[in-house]
Formats: structure tokens, sequence, C-alpha cells
């Protein structure tokens, strides 16, 4: 049961990657060309601008792959992509900052340190590690970039409240993964337990259904034994034991109906032949593949 649920799990974990890379891949194209389109010339040069097309080219390399491979998708394709799609941000993260210090252009830094902060929350591909890392990564950019041109001192440089101001986006951000991956666990549990419930109850159900299809063999049983005390001698030992066995049906089918008014029933309450069966065999093979994992 687990495991049927597991490969469930790994559907939905795998549709939600595509979705991701295929998000980050629109994202990252236009956005790319409209920086590319829109910037003064002074804000760019050569060599920004190749490294620009170059992810624009990554971006439309990831689509094309999403919808080529996205009936064989997988978990680690969707991690390798993003990593791919997202890497070049920390080269043109920094050199964006030498391009404004070395024309002495106003700006305020770290503008798009903060963003890919939350990015990285929302958008999670794989592992939340993996997203854990890149944060931390571009958190080491920003304290190394400070350093490195002496920000403070820069007098073209906005400062306003930084570096307090990246320091509480990314605390953010951190929280804001730190959430997910709890609720996503959370969900994950609560999924197992409800599927769980579901199966167990079909069981329950299924034992009712027996339960209503042996009331007439035993109501026939009880019918032979009369008629057969009448025929066999009063000392005769077979009568005691069938009544005997007769009472032990009974009693369970008396079991069984105390238990049916806390059973919330899902559907039709009578089930056939077939449905039995299909059930318990799904029922032994999920059990044998439990056991296996």
């Amino acid at each position: 049961m687990r495991a049927n649920f597991a490969h469930f799990g790994l559907s939905v974990r795998k549709h939600t990657s595509w979705n991701v890379v295929v998000t980050l891949s629109f994202l990252v194209l236009t956005t790319t060309l409209l920086v590319i389109y829109v910037s003064p010339s002074a804000y760019q040069n050569d060599l920004h601008q190749r490294l620009q097309w170059v992810h624009v080219a990554i971006s439309v390399i990831g689509l094309i792959i999403a919808f080529l491979t996205r009936k064989k998708w997988s978990i680690e394709l969707a991690v390798g992509l993003f990593i791919m799609l997202y890497g070049p941000y920390y080269y043109l993260t920094w050199h964006q900052h030498e391009i404004f210090i070395f024309h002495s252009l106003a700006f305020s830094p770290f503008i798009a340190i903060k963003l890919h902060f939350f990015a990285l929350a929302f958008l999670i591909p794989g592992p939340f590690w993996i997203n854990l890392l890149m944060m931390i990564a571009f958190g080491v950019e920003a304290v190394v970039m400070w350093s490195y041109f002496d920000i403070p001192n820069l007098k073209m440089v906005i400062l306003g409240f930084e570096p307090i101001t990246t320091i509480l986006f990314g605390v953010v951000s951190l929280f804001l993964l730190f959430f997910r991956y709890r609720d996503e666990k959370i969900i994950r549990e609560l999924s197992i337990k409800h599927a769980e419930a579901l199966a167990y109850e079909k069981v329950a159900k299924i034992f009712l259904n027996i339960r209503d299809r042996t009331n007439t063999p035993i109501q026939t049983l009880k019918i032979a034994i009369f008629i057969l005390s009448k025929k066999l001698p009063p000392d005769d030992e077979l009568i005691p034991i069938m009544e005997k066995s007769i009472a032990k049906l009974t009693d369970l089918n008396e079991i069984l109906h105390q238990t049916e008014s806390h059973i919330k029933w899902h559907g039709p309450e009578m089930m056939s032949d077939q449905d039995i069966l299909k059930f318990i065999s799904e029922l032994d093979k999920d059990t044998r593949q439990d056991d296996s994992d």
C-alpha cells in the first residue's frame, strides 16, 4: 500500500519538477530578452550581452528538452536543467555590478540577489537541500562583492539599509523554504494515512459483504441441522458439533454487525464478486511490494 502511494507521490513530484523547469525557462527567456532590449546601452557591454544571449539559448534548450522528454521525465533531469538555467545568474549578477562600478553609474546593490532568494524559495525542482545550497551561494556572493568592490565606500552606490535589507530577504526566504519543506512532509504523511484509512475501510466493507453473503447459507445450515436432528438418534454427536459451529458463525456475524455503524461508506455498499477479488489481488500485490522494499 505504501509502495503504491510512493509511486503516486513520485509521479506528483515529477509533474511538479517539470512545471518548475518550464516556468523557470520561460522566466529566463522573457526577462533576459527584456533586459537586452530595454536596458540602456551604458548598462551593457559586449561580453555581458553575449552572456545574456547564451542564457537565452540555455532557456530555449531547457524548454525543448522539457517538452521532448515529458513522458520520460525524471527528478534528476529536472535538477540538472534547473542548475543549468540558474548557474549563469551567479556570474551575470557579479558582472552587472562590475559594469555599474566601471561606468560610475548610480545603482542599488544586490537587487537581483534578493529576487533570487525569493525565487529559490518557491521554484523547487527536487530535493530541498539543492535550493538551500543555491541560496547560500548567493549569500556568499553578496558578502564577497561587498568586500571585493568596497561597496560601502563607493559614491555612486545607493546603500539605503544595506546590507540589512539583503540579510532580511535571505532569512525570510530560508524560512519560506523551511515551511515549504515542512508542509510537504506533513501533507505526504497525511496523504499516506488517508490512503491507508481508505484501504482499511474497503477491507472492512469486504468483510461485511462476505457476512451478508453468508446469511443465507447459515440459515440453510440451521434448517438442515433441524431436519437432521429429527432423523438422527438423540445421542448422535454430529448435531452438537454442527450447532456449535453455527453458533460461532452467528456470533461472528453479530460482531461484524455491531461494527458496521462505525464505517463511513464511500460508494455503493454492495460489492460484486469481481470487485472483491480484484481488491484482494491488489492488496496482496501491494503487500508483497512493501515486503520487497
